[in-house]
């Protein structure tokens, strides 16, 4: 502890220091030996807690990860080498320190910088962290807080993409309106873009003058659609019943386009997540049901009131209405269910195509052959296995990236849906809404985009993102709102009030909803440390 010795006579010095404040950190085992576990000066007190960042490294390096950890009373901050690493490493962090996970930050470098000792230069990285803070306040009211906003409560960070945050179709429409507001033009696949990229991207459209038309996903226009015609068929019984058919196509579509990522990696509980936007309202509504009604509807409480055993007559369920519901979180179960099944995870990617293609024919065999052992009389049209083809057609869409693989899946649609359309036909609705669902199935495969104008496109993103939520409350106008006019006004002037009013509710209820959860991420953003975005 006496230093370096300059020369042979300093080795032969005997002690001439008792103690030497070197800083470190050290504990004492059961035998009596000590072990140094870091520096005084590499700790911070993190929401209560003390954390020692040299013990964070340590625990990293056990799992093979080498690190950098740092930080302040705002949060932990974590380097690692390679972007495959940090998932495990925010985990482990989180797990070790017992900080929630929101004051844990990871992020990637190349390298670490080192100190002439070729030990790791903190001191550099600590810059670093301050001047990734002073970009996030710069950048709050930009894409960065448009992400936040709309993922609350997940941090943010510049390296996430849509894609990896989770995202689904219905956050994929509240953030395209949110990016649109800031006059950001979103390029094909925007949504693998990191939100540096999209950032930039910005940065570099904003002296742009603004766009008189841009190019829309089609799925938005054909949801959109599919939403009105649902809104009309139910308030007219108009022979169009092709708008809830459409709709499960676009359950499939959606997944294939931002959950297959996380079914083939096995993350199904990530998988899952998307259901609570819209099962959260659904539960609201059943619940008011068994409030209005003094009795518990059980089967909607399970969702099962599809299966055809329950009445709402009897308060076992909610009206029928609501089937899709019911179908669309079915739908995500089954596929839940297949991919947890570790050898058939393999199997899809290995060939993600040719596995998708098995997994039509398996749906159109039960659509077929179910309903031959299973008899729910005219309600089996409500029934899982009688529309889990159509979400598996839109699943093959999406996943269909080359001519061939859409010819195929043209082909077998063309083969199916025609047989259901002419020769099962039992009516004119039956004809006309399976030639609506081979036609949207058409459009999605050899149509991915249209151009509109940029008013029609605020419009039509507009209803697109409140189409679950007037799929839910449209109606209430006619049933409830407007009861009391009913024998009052011309039968065509209640029926375009109900369907304008069930429509706008929707869009209202929508809002009400963004505005919630925009508001909590705001607040959050405001009460979370700088740290957490950077």
């Amino acid at each position: 502890m006496m230093g370096y010795g300059a020369q042979r006579c300093d080795l032969v010095r005997g002690a001439e220091v008792e103690t030497l404040n070197t800083g470190d950190i050290a504990v004492r085992d059961e035998h009596g030996f000590f072990r140094i576990v870091g520096r005084k000066s590499r700790f911070a007190k993190i929401a209560g807690l003390r954390i020692g960042f040299d013990i964070m490294e340590q625990a990293l390096e056990r799992a093979g990860i080498a690190a950098a950890v740092l930080g302040d009373d705002r949060g932990l901050q974590a380097y690692v080498i390679g972007a495959g690493s940090v998932g495990r490493a925010q985990s482990i962090l989180a797990e070790v320190s017992r900080l929630p996970a929101n004051l844990v930050r990871v992020a990637t470098r190349g390298d670490f910088p080192r100190l002439a000792s070729g030990k790791i230069d903190y001191t550099c990285l600590q810059r670093e962290m301050l001047q990734g803070r002073a970009e996030i306040r710069s950048e709050r009211g930009g894409v960065l807080g448009a992400y936040a906003r709309v993922f609350y409560p997940l941090s943010v960070g510049r390296n996430d993409s849509f894609v990896s945050l989770g995202g689904d179709s219905l956050r994929f429409l509240q953030l395209a309106l949110e990016l649109e507001r800031l006059g950001l033009e979103l390029p094909d696949g925007w949504e693998r873009l990191s939100v540096a990229e999209l950032t930039n991207l910005h940065a570099a459209e904003r002296p742009l003058m603004r766009r008189q038309a841009s190019e829309m996903p089609v799925d938005l226009v054909l949801r959109v659609m599919a939403i009105l015609l649902v809104v009309v068929h139910h308030e007219t019984l108009w022979p169009i019943p092709g708008g809830s058919g459409v709709m499960m196509l676009l359950v499939g579509y959606s997944l294939a386009r931002f959950q297959s990522v996380h079914f083939l990696a096995g993350r199904i509980r990530h998988a899952l997540k998307p259901a609570i936007g819209v099962l959260i309202p659904h539960f609201l509504i059943v619940a008011a049901y068994a409030v209005a009604w003094q009795a518990a509807p059980w089967a909607s409480m399970t969702l099962t009131g599809n299966f055809g055993y329950a009445e709402p007559d009897r308060h076992e369920m909610i009206p029928y209405l609501y089937w899709f519901i019911e179908a669309s979180a079915q739908t995500l179960l089954v596929f839940a269910l297949i991919f947890a099944i570790p050898v058939l995870r393999k199997l899809a990617r290995a060939r993600p195509f040719a596995f998708s293609l098995g997994l039509l024919v398996f749906a159109a065999a039960a659509r077929f052959s179910v309903p031959l052992f299973v008899d729910l009389g005219s309600r089996q049209i409500f029934a899982i296995y009688w529309v889990f083809h159509l979400a598996v057609f839109g699943w093959c869409a999406g996943l269909a990236d080359t001519p061939a693989r859409k010819l195929v899946v043209t082909a077998f649609a063309a083969a199916v849906l025609g047989y259901l359309a002419f020769w099962e036909s039992v009516w004119l609705g039956t004809t006309v809404k399976y030639l609506m669902i081979f036609t949207a199935l058409s459009v999605l495969l050899y149509l991915p985009r249209v151009r509109l104008s940029a008013g029609v496109g605020r419009v039509v993103t507009q209803v697109a993102v409140a189409a679950f939520p007037i799929y839910l409350f449209h109606r209430f106008v006619p049933e409830l709102l407007m009861a009391p006019v009913a024998g009052r006004l011309p039968a065509p002037g209640f029926k375009l009030l109900a369907i304008t009013g069930g429509v706008a509710l929707g869009i209202i209820a929508g809002k009400a909803l963004a505005g919630i959860r925009n508001l909590r991420g705001r607040l959050a953003m405001g009460r979370q440390p700088e740290l957490l975005s950077a």
